[in-house]
């Protein structure tokens, strides 16, 4: 039997917890000659609420370097305790990463035995990432589930849980997720190779680079006086919220691109029925699960609200223009309708975009002049140029801009406008 509780994870997520007693509980199950994992060093929920690779891998050392000092300081010998610990890790879809970090786990957990004198190797458990999945085209998840098993396989863990993709049939879900495990294993002979990345220069490089990184946040953290006393000051809260916040920004700005959430769009894929009880919560006091997906999918779910039904109205002024950015247009949910001129509107539209390009500013200015003598709502310029200028427009849309905040913005305005008013 194993225990998959984590005393740190759970004061870190606001839960009432006090140490010595669970220390002292764990404690009494070891000495009753409980033989599987007493206590684990969870990093899943560090990597749900944010954290980076590096942040993750450190923390999970702190946590497995606390609960040795707590079961010591209980009467239990080190090398008993150090045998009743098991570690979590996430693995997601970036599959190198994956790979690197549960070998530079290995690295990092050998680093800890050998300056405390221990010799047993505590087990890893992969499980795939929760905040990786999305909501919208949930099918994808299939296929970041499969390469994240696949990553922890090949990354050494010892055990691998798929969690089930979003997908509203839960009997078939759940049948996927055991049937991307047994394909994997079966089939294609993960399980034969005991460390397939050994030997590449790329992944030892990285696995390097990860315990090298997190083996110095890791003192940090202990010079704080250990992972209790760095939640208790909130400073590794703090830490996480800032990498969650920057990855979030990213993903706004497709720099990091998810297949079906913010590239790539099927455009008549249904919208997601997202809980409302499950909005986003980004305050550092303590750890939330996160989907990274989310701010995009409640974004298309309000922007279909408030469109109507209407699509949006796009024109090309000349050849100019990033065709990427109409891909961006999609991936909130707009269903974009090209048109040659104005008159072949039929009805003024709630938004339209004009995409141009270096050559085509004159143009699309006059595009947008007509657009707004049609009783055009609101306008925005896609355009690939760095550092546009389009003051005929409300906003301008670039490859780098931040959709989330930028539309947000744009259907506050939709909302404020009178239903009859012509801009």
């Amino acid at each position: 039997m194993h225990c998959v509780y984590d005393p740190h994870a759970v004061a870190a997520v606001g839960g009432s917890v006090d140490l010595e007693t669970d220390f002292a509980g764990i404690a009494d199950l070891i000495r009753t000659g409980h033989r599987g994992i007493a206590v684990t060093s969870d990093g899943r929920r560090w990597h749900n609420a944010g954290a980076t690779e590096v942040q993750e891998l450190a923390i999970a050392v702190a946590s497995a370097v606390g609960a040795l000092h707590g079961l010591v300081g209980e009467g239990i010998a080190a090398d008993d305790a150090w045998r009743g610990l098991g570690l979590r890790l996430a693995a997601d879809a970036d599959q190198f990463l994956t790979i690197a970090k549960l070998r530079a786990a290995r690295l990092l957990l050998a680093r800890v035995a050998e300056v405390s004198g221990l010799d047993a190797r505590p087990p890893i458990h992969a499980e795939t990432s929760w905040r990786m999945l999305g909501a919208r085209e949930p099918m994808m998840n299939l296929v970041r589930a499969t390469t994240a098993a696949f990553a922890a396989a090949a990354g050494g863990a010892d055990a691998i849980t798929v969690l089930p993709p979003m997908l509203a049939d839960r009997a078939f879900a759940a049948r996927m997720a055991r049937n991307v495990q047994l394909i994997l294993g079966e089939e294609s002979s993960l399980a034969r190779t005991a460390d397939p990345g050994a030997g590449s220069g790329a992944v030892e490089a990285l696995t390097a680079q990860l315990a090298a990184e997190a083996w110095g946040l890791f003192t940090r953290i202990e010079a704080e006086g250990g992972l209790a006393a760095a939640i208790r000051t909130g400073s590794i809260l703090e830490a996480v919220a800032t990498a969650r916040d920057g990855r979030l920004e990213a993903v706004a700005r497709r720099r990091i691109p998810l297949v079906g959430i913010n590239v790539n769009v099927d455009p008549d894929a249904p919208l997601p029925v997202l809980d409302p009880a499950s909005d986003l919560v980004t305050d550092g006091r303590r750890l939330h699960p996160m989907r990274l997906a989310e701010p995009f999918e409640r974004l298309a779910v309000l922007v279909a609200a408030a469109m109507a039904g209407e699509p949006a109205i796009v024109l090309r002024a000349g050849k100019g223009g990033d065709p990427d950015l109409a891909d961006g247009l999609a991936a909130l949910g707009m269903r974009t309708r090209v048109i040659a001129k104005v008159d072949d509107l039929a009805s003024p539209p709630r938004l339209a975009c004009v995409v141009f390009g270096r050559d085509d500013r004159d143009r699309a200015a006059n595009l947008a002049a007509s657009l707004r003598g049609a009783g055009a709502g609101v306008l925005l310029a896609a355009t690939s140029e760095p550092g546009a200028d389009a003051p005929w427009c409300d906003a301008i849309v670039t490859p780098d801009s931040d959709l989330v905040a930028l539309f947000a913005g744009l259907l506050d305005r939709i909302a404020r406008r009178p239903e009859k008013e012509q801009v």
